[in-house]
């Protein structure tokens, strides 16, 4: 480790672009918040890369990820996921009124959404032909809420999640539901836990295998979504930093 680190210096001094270890020093002291006279001392050292330097380089990061979260959430076929998280900012040197502070913020990431293709793209229409025509809808579409319901009414008759294969048979459905019967007895009733072992896991419906998911995160935000407010001004934020909705 320390020969790579003494060739990094040696390229980097002759050569200010071959500067990736330096790059990703600088780009973690950001990120953690280190004293900008400490980067300097760094910088200086041949260890890292300018303060200039890591500014532009967050600049044209953040610029990418934007242009990346834009082009993925327009296409509606990618689905917001956020949760809060707290940081606690600690005084350096701590007196009774200024003992630090403590934040509440959220976080986001876009997640394309999984098997959606030509064949199944009309299921997403539904959503947005409601929408148009909800009362909650500030400006809502003077068009049906179905312009091709045909389309739509096909999507109903091949689910097969709620129809009957058998007349002996329960449904897809109706055969969750007394698996989760059976289980709140199995689990919450005395006199049946003896046939925990006969309780099997439940069917699978629409298993989405294993497989990568190349996440987009968004920009944080200093909004503590723990509140109904709080979770609109987070979708709100969402929306325009994803390029739909109202300006």
């Amino acid at each position: 480790q320390r020969t790579v680190v003494m060739i990094s210096i040696c390229l980097q001094t002759s050569n200010s672009r071959c500067n990736l270890l330096q790059g990703w020093l600088g780009f973690f002291m950001r990120s953690a918040c280190v004293p900008e006279k400490v980067v300097e001392v760094f910088a200086h050292a041949g260890l890292s890369i300018s303060l200039t330097s890591i500014h532009n380089a967050v600049s044209s990061i953040s610029r990418e990820i934007s242009s990346k979260i834009k082009h993925e959430v327009r296409t509606l076929q990618a689905g917001f996921a956020y949760d809060n998280f707290d940081i606690q900012f600690k005084a350096a040197q701590p007196t009774l009124e200024h003992r630090g502070s403590f934040v509440s913020a959220t976080s986001a990431t876009v997640i394309p959404l999984y098997g959606i293709n030509n064949d199944n793209v009309d299921a997403l229409r539904s959503s947005a032909q409601l929408w148009d025509r909800d009362s909650h809808n500030p400006l809502p579409s003077v068009l049906p809420v179905m312009t091709e319901w045909r389309s739509f009414l096909q999507l109903h008759k091949n689910d097969a999640y709620s129809r009957q294969t058998h007349p002996d048979r329960l449904s897809p459905r109706q055969e969750a539901f007394s698996w989760h019967v059976r289980a709140i007895l199995v689990n919450q009733v005395e006199g049946f836990k003896h046939f925990k072992k006969e309780l099997d896991e439940p069917d699978t419906v629409k298993r989405i295998p294993v497989h990568k998911t190349n996440q987009i995160p968004c920009r944080a935000m200093d909004i503590k979504q723990s509140t109904t407010d709080g979770n609109v001004e987070v979708l709100d934020n969402l929306f325009r930093q994803g390029g739909i909705g109202d300006p």
